[in-house]
């Protein structure tokens, strides 16, 4: 299996073929111009531990897997040789493409998706839908021992608000007031690292900021059935609710760049 390593340092930039591994022992002299003197080079050095690339086709279920987020991603799984597995009520059957496995159950009926999965194995189970504590709780049930990951789509409105500062990462607090529906998801993170640390539940968070897709557009706020109203207000000359006095930063993400 035949890579191109692309590294730009600067001005600079190397090529290296990485041949059979996945960044195995990889040796890379990157000669970095000097600033003060053109002539003058000095050496950088990047080494990584030797692991032979073990290449396997995964088996992933995606909890939903048609909505705004995950519907990008089933795409895209689609599209690779990776197994992919759906778990829905099958409402968007005509979505989905037509090499996708589809379990169509209410989730809630644990006995029947225990039926119909069976003694699968997968490699990751996506959970797009997990809302509330109790739901977080019956993925347990049925995927502990059966997943190798956990994957769990949280939401970035679970960071502190008012935010401290503009810039956001893992070790921001958790903590919303303001929506219960980010108290709800922050609920269910902290249950989910209660199992790993008490069993090693394997589990990976994920917190998207604002993820809109083609069938909406991102505004903040929203009539009854959805975005669209916004814009057909727009269009009459009607006034429309701004949050906060309209200066406030925002993420957006198309769901394809997830």
């Amino acid at each position: 299996m035949f890579k191109e390593l692309i590294i730009h340092i600067q001005d600079v930039s190397l090529k290296s073929e990485v041949v059979g591994f996945d960044f195995t022992f990889i040796l890379l002299h990157i000669y970095k111009k000097n600033q003060a003197q053109r002539e003058q080079y000095s050496p950088l050095f990047i080494t990584f531990a030797s692991q032979p690339l073990k290449h396997r086709i995964m088996k992933i279920l995606i909890i939903g897997g048609t909505g705004t987020i995950s519907s990008a991603i089933t795409r895209q799984l689609a599209e690779s040789e990776h197994e992919l597995w759906l778990l829905n009520r099958g409402n968007r059957k005509q979505e989905v493409p037509a090499n996708v496995k589809q379990i169509v159950a209410n989730i809630d009926d644990e006995a029947d998706v225990l039926r119909q999965i069976g003694d699968t194995m997968f490699d990751a189970v996506c959970e797009f839908i997990g809302f509330v504590t109790e739901q977080v709780e019956r993925d347990h049930r049925l995927f502990a021992g059966r997943t190798r990951q956990y994957v769990y789509i949280s939401s970035a409105s679970a960071y502190a608000k008012p935010v401290r500062n503009y810039i956001i990462n893992e070790g921001t607090s958790l903590c919303n007031p303001h929506w219960e529906y980010s108290r709800n998801k922050i609920a269910c993170e902290e249950l989910l690292m209660k199992y790993y640390r008490e069993e090693g539940f394997p589990v990976t968070i994920i917190r998207p900021s604002h993820t809109y897709c083609e069938r909406s557009v991102p505004v903040g706020l929203h009539g009854l059935k959805g975005s669209w109203q916004v814009l057909k207000r727009m269009m009459e000359g009607k006034p429309v609710i701004v949050h906060g006095d309209g200066s406030s930063l925002w993420t957006m993400t198309f769901n394809e760049d997830f």
